[in-house]
């Protein structure tokens, strides 16, 4: 990729401006518009997402696509807010890896990092950068798959402070390897200048320029350095960068060109000028935009006419690879004023017929029980085969399965097969497959959607990763949901107040080594947002079964804790407070539930993953285990 992504805000501990960014006033919009409306804030991203920057100290992205010629506000679930000055950089079309900046409502540096996933409209936390830094410049190696961050600022540490060089020094040369999830410190700078203007061309890093702070006097030098990535080492180059400016953007173009925008004079003034620079024919002004305070943000987007870019306060700046113009627009005035709000049926669907089902995939097989006639019999299936699979209840009473993996397959992987089982007509029909393939898929069912939560990948790299998504009946097509703040699996999911409630699960700390989690965390669907409750469940456990009793209740029970032990413990929940409820019964070694519950006339039919079936009576919210014969075998 190659791009170069640099922050150009003001750096911290340093002197701030005095006054707040003043509207812009002098720029020329569409002239379709004639006032801008006010901005919209949505729940779903554009069809294609071209470029985006973050609104600091939120968890809200500004968007923009230049296929819809529209903007967007967007709110995103986030591990931490957004930070001023952080480092970004594009990993793949949709995904960025976000590091460094300011703390929420302070000047203190953080080392926090995330990877954002834009069209999930999610983040997760991955590794923090090795020291707190501000104003880095994020360059990705896409051929190697490593992150290199450079430049910026950070603060002095007690062994750096008898260096008198500058109050400042520049942040950390280090890497994150995507494939060890983890950063590395390099060889550093020779030359200690904070905040240079950095890019990358032909195998090498160079980072042009820079300043030093000596008692608040600030200092802008013209070298030049450049790391050799087969060499592994820094080195001064004799020519000079002769730019007014410190923490520009520097856009490599071909052929041997690299735009360069905004930026900083000194330490209280922004930059307004771009310039281009070409090997042959140095360096040449492009533009001024006589705006005192703009400040453009990585990442960049371009296409084969175009170069965009997003700048500070709310202005799209575009450059014509073939004129060499650049323009720059309001974006408020394309702000999107009918966004669509993703809106569910926020009640679990439960299926209030005669039979329960258990379904060992493995086998392709089925188990029905009557409740009215108390008789048990087998029915054999064709195509549905995949054991781990997702289930639920669909309204009119067919079984729906999502996922799994393939019973008896010597290499198993996930598939991302769907399927519906009508039991009265004992037909299996494919469905709209899933985004990707997974495994221990959780299902909510409502009266027209369907949610998948938690489902993984274990043969692939990214095994510690849950993913979720949900599909509309009248849609058929699956939307990707947001990113989990704790990535658990086999946790017990519900709908529960307009929110998806995710209670307990393992989470994957390292190959082989899970850990069983007690939170719960939660997903407004009117934001898409997710949080971590302070409340707990009262016993890490995960596999555990789920029955919503009212639309405002479920009661939570099974499952396994941590020492691999069966749980019986059986609570009552509403979304903050859990109750007890009675134990379940019998003396099973298993007591993980994965098929859904037949609710009818105050009672629930529900089976283990070992086949015991359980009967709840809604009243007394009491237990008894249910015996019964198997009588048939159906074949289809």
């Amino acid at each position: 990729m190659g791009a170069c992504c640099g922050k150009n805000k003001k750096p911290t501990q340093t002197p701030k401006p005095t006054t707040q960014p003043k509207p812009v006033t002098n720029l020329q919009a569409p002239p379709a518009v004639e006032k801008p409306p006010a901005p919209v804030v949505v729940s779903q991203p554009p069809q294609v997402i071209s470029i985006f920057k973050p609104i600091p100290n939120s968890r809200k992205v500004f968007f923009f696509s230049v296929q819809e010629n529209k903007a967007f506000i967007l709110t995103a679930s986030l591990p931490f807010p957004f930070s001023r000055n952080c480092g970004i950089c594009q990993l793949s079309q949709h995904n960025f890896i976000i590091a460094g900046g300011n703390e929420y409502n302070s000047d203190e540096l953080t080392s926090d990092a995330m990877i954002f996933e834009g069209k999930a409209l999610s983040g997760r936390r991955i590794a923090s950068m090795p020291a707190p830094s501000a104003m880095q410049t994020l360059i990705y190696i896409e051929k190697i798959k490593l992150v290199y961050a450079v430049g910026g600022l950070q603060v002095k540490t007690i062994d750096e402070s008898n260096d008198d060089h500058s109050d400042l020094i520049p942040g950390n040369f280090s890497v994150y390897d995507l494939k060890l999830k983890q950063w590395n410190v390099l060889e550093q700078m020779p030359k200690k200048l904070c905040c240079p203007t950095c890019y990358f061309v032909r195998d090498s890093i160079f980072a042009a320029g820079g300043f030093i702070l000596k008692q608040d006097k600030f200092a802008r030098y013209e070298t030049i350095q450049v790391y050799n990535l087969q060499e592994a080492r820094w080195k001064i180059l004799q020519l000079k960068f002769t730019l007014p400016v410190v923490g520009a953007l520097a856009v490599p173009l071909e052929p041997k060109q690299i735009l360069i925008v905004g930026g900083m004079k000194d330490l209280n003034t922004s930059a307004s000028m771009a310039y281009l620079f070409d090997e042959e024919a140095g360096f040449s002004n492009l533009k001024d935009f006589k705006v005192s305070n703009i400040q453009f943000v990585p990442p960049v987007y371009r296409t084969e006419k175009y170069v965009y870019i997003l700048a500070e306060p709310e202005i799209l700046g575009r450059y014509d690879r073939a004129t060499k113009e650049f323009e720059h627009f309001p974006l408020m005035s394309l702000m999107q004023q009918n966004a669509d709000i993703r809106s569910l049926n926020t009640f679990n669907s439960t299926f209030n017929g005669i039979y329960t089902y258990h379904c060992d995939l493995s086998n392709k097989t089925i188990t029905t029980f009557n409740t009215l006639s108390q008789e048990k019999s087998s029915i054999k299936l064709q195509s549905i085969q995949y054991r781990d699979a997702g289930i639920a209840f669909l309204p009119d009473g067919s079984l729906f399965f999502a996922g799994g993996v393939a019973a008896n397959s010597p290499n198993p992987k996930p598939t991302n097969q769907c399927f519906r089982y009508d039991p009265v007509s004992q037909t299996e029909e494919a469905m709209t497959q899933l985004p990707k393939a997974l495994r221990g898929i959780r299902l909510i069912s409502t009266q027209d959607t369907i949610i998948a939560i938690a489902g993984f990948d274990d043969s692939e790299s990214s095994y510690k990763e849950v993913y979720s998504c949900y599909i509309k009946f009248s849609d058929q097509i699956w939307v990707d949901l947001p990113n989990m703040l704790i990535a658990v699996r086999y946790p017990a999911c519900c709908l529960l107040e307009n929110s998806i409630y995710v209670i307990g699960g393992e989470e994957v700390i390292d190959e082989g080594i899970e850990e069983i989690r007690d939170c719960i965390q939660v997903c407004d669907l009117s934001s898409m947002v997710w949080t971590v409750k302070t409340l707990k469940y009262n016993i890490p456990a995960k596999c555990m079964g789920l029955i919503p009793f009212t639309e405002k209740t479920v009661l939570i029970f099974g499952g396994e804790d941590a020492d691999g032990n069966e749980v019986k413990s059986s609570y009552e929940f509403d979304g903050e407070n859990f109750r007890k409820a009675e134990d379940l019964p019998g003396d099973a070694a298993v007591m993980h539930f994965d098929d859904p519950a037949c609710i009818r006339d105050g009672e629930a039919y529900i089976f283990n993953s070992a086949g015991d079936l359980y009967r709840l009576d809604f009243n007394s919210l009491s237990w008894e285990e249910v015996e019964a014969e198997e009588k048939s075998v159906n074949q289809i």
